[in-house]
């Protein structure tokens, strides 16, 4: 209570309980996702589909973890939605100490160990090294909430896995856990997987055998319950875009607060302790801190940054450390075993008061929201002109670091939210194959670009450069841009493309000229087909990309025959098309209608190629670059619609599968499980 009490004094209730939108890093561009699941998705009867509004269309929670902006969309239903969003953002702060304390529980630990280890788990909560790799209050200021639920759920899945295979008895808690960890992130999903590979280091080979049984019926069943989102997202992945960086480990040290040596002391000790006394609880812990340091260092195979596996090897480091104190205290015979908490915690309140420095002016900066800014009226003068336009083309801005005055340099990501139009950035660019010809974009026309995406391993950036940047985004269908740079803002007025519609404080909106906004059209040449094996067309889509004198040629990624064959792209060629039409259009979440009066014509549609989109009114859906879709219309009206493949049926049927053979399990005096692990069946 008193470590609640604690933590609610940074979180105050009237920050956390105030109807304003949470502002901050990539948090501030986040609400538009608890918007969209909350009056989209689940009224729909989904918690994954599309979504048009960012990245010129992306599978939005196909390739994101779902489950804490479902809890948003359900809490939003009771209370106000940015009220729901912070409160969800701060689960898995809140629960890490209580999950930890329950863990060292299930483990048969005794008193004072709990809750010694629920306090030291301060340390980590507040740990101000670690800004960004995931579990602490900055990361989880930063954006990295998910995770941090995450987290939070993989230590109590730890604990309690430990209790229950052990009693060689089977719970459904063992799946489910697993399950929550997954659907809120991969990397903590990792680790509770890898974790449980300790039960089969045992010379005992009965015991052996029983632990892989138990361990393979919960694995089955979490990919039963969880396969109607996993295995779209695994059968979907050459859809994605890597991250395509590792961080460096020349400051590896630096990443630890300066009180990590004491614990990293404590910690050997326990260590030593544990392989002394074949304590298995304490070499418990010492092998998941060992599987994690091994994740840290083949991240690479894991597809994910080695950085997001530092917060176990810190984490656990604390947890052997309470082990330690315990064990120490143990060995003494100290009398008086109620005060050690006491004495612990008001140590550790003291020393984390004298030490934090920033973290209370980040979760004030955050939680006040955007409209307790001093720019919020610019801000909402900004979005009530672009919600107010006539167009539902895309809305982009320049990279600027005065945006951070709104709330975060990323404010603008947030259009969809307060002016319901769309964008192009958002968070999540690896959940798109469309963010490295965004990347590249932006840093033609801001003063900065993030440059992340890459393909083939490479960073495709290039330096300002309107003329550039100007036709790739009338090629992505942007019809404003907000621009806060001066030289941006001066090359923006010296254009012919580009005029000033808007001027509100130090931000400029300008509207370009060279067209009317619409999502389809007919290409001036023919799409040429360029053979590319595997995901190597996105390579030779962003080569084509880079050369604004090839452009204009679209290329089709298919062996179709209909197709002018072209060896790269300097072999394009040019067959004019008559493309003198007549489309309209209406454009929807998951649907595109038009009508056109040039049948049998190639139709390009801005919005980014996906498996789940169908076609009636053509034969087929074809990818083109640069990352687009292409129809040929055989009738005047086409729609386009997204809806399930058949890996989406395949996966519906067996969460179907999964729940009905949970809810046979779960039948009393039936030991349906038992029967399964006990049976020969693997034999």
């Amino acid at each position: 209570l008193t470590v609640f009490a604690y933590l609610i004094s940074y979180f105050t209730p009237q920050l956390m309980l105030s109807a304003t939108t949470t502002s901050g890093g990539d948090t501030g561009s986040m609400i538009y996702l608890e918007k969209y699941m909350a009056e989209y998705l689940i009224p729909n009867g989904k918690i994954s589909g599309w979504s048009q509004d960012r990245w010129l269309g992306f599978p939005i929670f196909q390739f994101q973890f779902p489950l804490a902006y479902v809890l948003m969309a359900f809490l939003s239903y009771a209370i106000p939605m940015e009220v729901a969003f912070k409160l969800i953002t701060v689960l898995g702060i809140f629960t890490l100490p209580l999950f930890t304390f329950l863990a060292m529980r299930f483990m048969k630990f005794r008193f004072p160990i709990p809750i010694i280890a629920a306090i030291l788990a301060l340390f980590f909560i507040f740990n101000e090294a670690n800004t960004v790799f995931g579990g602490n209050i900055p990361s989880m200021l930063a954006g990295e909430f998910s995770y941090s639920i995450s987290f939070s759920f993989m230590v109590l899945f730890i604990g309690y896995a430990y209790k229950k295979i052990n009693e060689r008895k089977f719970s459904l808690w063992i799946p489910i856990l697993f399950a929550i960890i997954l659907l809120t992130h991969i990397v903590t999903a990792v680790i509770a997987a890898l974790s449980v590979l300790f039960f089969f280091l045992t010379k005992d080979r009965k015991a052996s055998w029983f632990n892989f049984k138990y361990v393979f019926l919960a694995f089955f069943l979490s990919f039963l319950i969880l396969s109607f989102w996993l295995l779209p997202l695994l059968s979907n992945l050459s859809y994605t875009t890597g991250y395509g960086r590792n961080w460096s480990t020349n400051d590896f040290l630096k990443w630890y607060p300066k009180e990590a040596l004491v614990f990293h002391l404590l910690a050997a000790i326990a260590v030593y302790i544990g392989v002394k006394k074949n304590d298995r609880r304490i070499l418990y812990f010492s092998f998941i801190l060992l599987v994690s340091y091994f994740a840290f260092l083949n991240a690479e195979y894991l597809f994910t940054a080695n950085i997001r596996f530092w917060p176990m090897m810190y984490f656990f480091v604390l947890v052997l450390s309470a082990c330690a104190i315990g064990k120490i205290l143990f060995r003494i015979k100290l009398k008086g075993l109620l005060t050690i908490p006491i004495i612990t915690l008001i140590i550790t309140i003291v020393y984390l008061n004298s030490s934090v420095s920033f973290i209370d002016d980040w979760i004030k900066w955050n939680y006040e929201g955007y409209e307790s800014k001093v720019h919020w009226n610019t801000y909402k003068e900004i979005n009530d002109f672009i919600r107010a336009s006539p167009y539902k083309a895309r809305t982009w801005n320049d990279l600027e670091d005065i945006n951070d005055r709104l709330g975060t340099v990323r404010a603008f990501e947030s259009i969809p939210y307060f002016a319901e139009k769309p964008t192009l950035e958002g968070v999540y660019a690896q959940a798109t194959i469309s963010s490295p010809f965004i990347s590249y974009a932006q840093c033609e026309m801001s003063k900065h670009c993030a440059g992340i995406p890459t393909v083939a391993g490479r960073e495709r950036t290039t330096s300002h450069n309107l003329v550039a940047g100007t036709k790739h985004v009338t090629i992505m269908n942007v019809k404003y841009y907000v621009a806060a740079f001066k030289t941006v803002q001066e090359d923006l007025k010296n254009s012919s493309d580009w005029k000033l519609v808007k001027k509100v404080g130090e931000w400029e909106i300008y509207e370009l000229l060279t067209h009317n906004g619409s999502y389809v059209y007919v290409p001036e040449f023919e799409p040429n087909a360029i053979s590319a094996e595997g995901t190597e067309w996105k390579n030779v889509s962003l080569n084509w990309w880079t050369q604004l004198d090839k452009v204009d040629v679209p290329i089709a990624f298919s062996d179709d025959n209909r197709f002018a064959k072209a060896e790269n792209i300097d072999d394009l060629k040019r067959i004019k098309v008559d493309n003198n039409c007549i489309i309209g259009e209406e454009f929807y979440n998951e649907e595109i209608k038009f009508r056109t009066n040039c049948i049998g014509k190639p139709h390009i549609v801005k919005v980014s190629y996906f498996p789940n989109w169908h076609v009636e009114g053509a034969e087929k859906i074809y990818l083109v670059s640069p990352s687009f879709m292409l129809v040929y219309p055989d009738q005047e009206d086409v729609r386009l619609y997204y809806s399930d493949t058949m890996i989406n049926s395949i996966g519906k049927i067996l969460t179907i599968v999964g729940l009905i053979i949970i809810f046979l399990i779960a039948i009393p005096k039936k030991n349906f499980a038992k029967n399964f692990i006990e049976s020969k069946i693997f034999s």
